[in-house]
């Protein structure tokens, strides 16, 4: 049969798989990507404030700039004296003018300045959260590492007969099961029967997709809605 070594190969790998994805799904492995997340959220948030600063400091010394040249309007229109009444109120507007600018852009400034003040407390949060998850998530993978080790020393023969089947298995077949595996598609081949036409993994009828590639024995199909390939025991 063709499927004879990828077949033996799947048997063997079946139990293996099922106690990689326990391992990956164990609370140790949950705990670690919870943590590993929040380090990340963290550093996005500080990348956020980062940006967030920039246009505040730039909206801060444009802010300087515009007092600057108000102050220097100020200093020009007080430098000319007046000589009548209509003169005297034209320059007394723009004061008042001028002055009632400074009050807006001298509170925009103070809102800048609470916000950046807001936004230290909230960077320190953030650096004190990302380290804690830090040091769990450190500690976490101590432990997940020894957790591998044990699991690879408990299928050390399962691994060692795995890796021996491989180097007798056409690389191509071999490539498409380990695709399927990566995917979570296991078992990668299913048996199929022309009775049913079905996929035995996702139940589709597939008997006009697959059924003329499906004559004797060992010839194999990958199903069109899983992927999966079936095969005639």
């Amino acid at each position: 049969m063709k499927l004879d070594r990828i077949l033996k190969y799947q048997n063997i790998d079946v139990g293996v798989f099922k106690e990689e994805k326990n391992l990956a799904s164990s609370e140790t492995a949950k705990s670690i990507k919870k943590h590993d997340d929040i380090v990340s959220q963290m550093r996005e948030a500080v990348s956020r404030s980062d940006l967030e600063a920039g246009t505040l400091f730039a909206r801060m010394h444009e802010i300087d700039a515009q007092i600057e040249n108000i102050c220097l309007h100020e200093r020009n229109i007080m430098s000319v004296e007046p000589g009548t009444l209509e003169q005297l109120e034209t320059l007394d507007k723009d004061l008042n003018s001028y002055n009632e600018q400074l009050q807006a852009l001298e509170r925009d400034v103070r809102r800048m300045l609470e916000r950046l003040q807001e936004m230290q407390s909230e960077f320190a949060k953030h650096v004190s959260s990302a380290n804690r998850s830090q040091e769990e998530s450190r500690k976490l993978n101590i432990e997940y590492k020894k957790m591998k080790e044990a699991h690879f020393a408990k299928f050390q023969k399962e691994y060692t007969v795995l890796k021996t089947l491989s180097a007798e298995i056409d690389p191509q077949l071999l490539a498409a099961y380990k695709v399927r595996r990566a995917a979570k598609k296991m078992p990668v081949f299913v048996p199929y029967s022309a009775d049913s036409g079905c996929c035995p993994a996702c139940g589709m009828q597939i008997v006009a997709e697959v059924g003329d590639k499906l004559k004797a024995q060992g010839d194999f199909a990958k199903c069109p809605n899983c992927e999966r390939i079936v095969y005639l025991p």
